[in-house]
């Protein structure tokens, strides 16, 4: 018996070449450019903020502007943006409903199972995007500090050693 080995088309080569090239240069954009902690740091800050922020649909498109508006690394930005990929997105949600129910309480609390049906949140909209807009600002200066700690800290250890 002979074992057939599968070759993709010839019209697929090109494609091929293009996703090598999209991965190599995005390889090269974390691993070789040297950007100040700061940069970094801010550049996180900055994914995490519009990965929360509830303009759903818009949020890398925004966050990419915002990174070439204020001279960030685009890559780190775009990789902290996917803070709200679907398994994390009922919770950030809930959380910003929550965070909301803090300063607007005149609806009742319902539990995080009725999250995953979005139709909930136009009755809830006002204390979501409230919420969600509070909890964007507090993962910008949490995931800001935590990384240029972590940066300055590195630098610390790295220069009492030598």
């Amino acid at each position: 018996m002979q074992l057939k080995v599968f070759r993709f088309p010839d019209q697929t080569k090109p494609l091929i070449k293009k996703v090598k090239l999209v991965l190599r240069t995005l390889r090269n954009e974390l691993t070789q450019n040297v950007s100040k902690p700061r940069t970094i740091a801010a550049s996180a800050a900055f994914g995490v903020f519009f990965g929360i922020l509830p303009i759903w649909g818009f949020q890398i498109i925004v966050a990419l502007f915002f990174a070439q508006l204020f001279r960030l690394n685009k890559v780190i930005v775009f990789l902290f943006t996917n803070i709200s990929f679907p398994p994390l997105a009922p919770l950030i949600i809930y959380a910003s409903y929550l965070t909301g129910g803090v300063f607007i309480s005149e609806q009742e609390d319902i539990a995080l199972a009725s999250f995953y049906d979005l139709s909930i949140l136009s009755e809830l909209a006002a204390r979501y995007y409230l919420g969600g807009v509070i909890l964007a600002f507090a993962g910008l200066s949490g995931i800001y500090l935590i990384v240029n700690i972590a940066f300055e800290g590195r630098k610390y250890f790295l220069n009492k050693s030598s």
